[in-house]
């Protein structure tokens, strides 16, 4: 929907699904890096509005931590499915 990702059009312009975060019931785990495109104020909308989230951002990364702190984000992710 658009020529790039920065550059959205048509139906997915207006699109949200922010008002419906409220319904996930399970604990969710939102990651953003430091240096990533997502930053802090993309990802806190759903740090905010999912109940049982965990937001962690990973200082050295961009928008690949499993790449750029592979250990740091294994047992992150694990803490969270054990």
């Amino acid at each position: 929907n658009g020529p790039n990702e920065f550059r959205v059009t048509e139906t997915l312009k207006t699109w949200s699904v922010i008002d419906q975060l409220h319904n996930i019931n399970v604990s969710t785990l939102v990651l953003n890096g430091y240096y990533d495109e997502a930053q802090d104020g993309t990802v806190q909308p759903f740090f905010k509005n999912i109940p049982k989230c965990k937001w962690v951002q990973f200082a050295n990364s961009s928008h690949t931590p499993q790449w750029e702190g592979t250990a740091s984000y294994l047992d992150i992710v694990g803490n969270l499915l054990a």
